[in-house]
């Protein structure tokens, strides 16, 4: 397949990939370069929860709580751990848990035995939870309006009329799963994004499908993922989309083999492995 200039280049603007995206873009004028809407949204949360000293005595606590509980009886009402990566994508479950743990407290001995008797005991170990209990619904709150945005340009991307768009969609949340501050920010950001929108046209908003792509790629891969790029890179296309077998046959009969050694030998440096493996041959016994 023949591809020409890419219109569009997405990323988390790490800083591997941030300076050779406006490099190529500065060279070509129809290329645009956008943030992935998810990193964003993540490092939105991260600012906002890092500046409350509120978030790290909750975490501190309930980390103390798991080494006391974790082996015992009341392992059942251990809150959810929070990734060591990118945790910032991954609050949800989290405080989710902190609601229905708040829930129970409130409930008390309303409902059954069952529940009076897993009430007391979340009162034993949760009971400080309820001078948080502002604090989790604001948390929840900013949690869900990132969620709500990430959602949104994850599926209908960045064009022309997208902030209006998600500004009507922010519009319709309850009040319990949106801040409006945040909102504001997001709406903006998103903006900034669909500038370079032409008329009719949709970009992508989030790297989580080539990402995606990527990672079944890496599984091919297995080991060899570790050590560079090898030829393996041209099974990309195949990852995607529907492949006949009669289609299949006649890229293989189109294609020779020959063809596909000498494009890989022209860009392909050697993967740090194929290195490692010629340069210590002669010293195999």
């Amino acid at each position: 397949m023949r591809t020409g200039i890419p219109r569009q280049i997405v990323s988390d603007h790490g800083s591997d990939v941030k300076k050779g995206s406006a490099l190529f873009a500065g060279r070509h004028a129809e290329t645009v370069v956008t943030y992935d809407a998810a990193h964003h949204g993540a490092i939105v949360l991260q600012r906002r929860f890092e500046a409350d000293s509120r978030w790290f005595e909750f975490v501190t606590r309930l980390g103390q709580i798991k080494a006391r509980i974790q082996q015992t009886s009341d392992a059942f009402l251990l809150a959810p751990s929070l990734r060591p990566k990118a945790r910032y994508m991954n609050l949800a479950s989290l405080l989710r848990w902190a609601r229905n743990i708040l829930a129970l407290l409130d409930r008390g001995a309303a409902n059954g035995q069952h529940s009076q008797r897993a009430g007391q005991r979340a009162d034993t170990r949760y009971g400080w939870l309820r001078e948080y209990r502002a604090a989790v619904e604001q948390w929840s709150r900013w949690e869900a309006t990132v969620r709500h945005s990430v959602e949104f340009v994850r599926t209908r991307g960045l064009s022309c009329r997208c902030q209006l768009d998600l500004m009507a969609r922010f519009g319709a949340l309850p009040a319990d799963q949106r801040d409006d501050v945040l909102a504001g920010e997001l709406c903006e950001f998103v903006g900034s994004q669909s500038e370079a929108a032409r008329a009719g046209e949709r970009l992508v908003g989030s790297t989580e499908v080539l990402e995606s792509v990527f990672g079944k790629w890496k599984s091919l891969e297995r080991q060899e993922s570790r050590q560079g790029i090898t030829t393996l890179i041209l099974s990309l296309g195949s990852l995607v989309g529907h492949w006949p077998a009669s289609r299949i046959k006649a890229a293989l009969e189109a294609t020779p083999v020959k063809h596909v050694v000498k494009w890989c030998d022209e860009h392909l440096s050697a993967s740090v492995q194929s290195q490692r493996r010629l340069t210590f041959a002669s010293h195999h016994t």
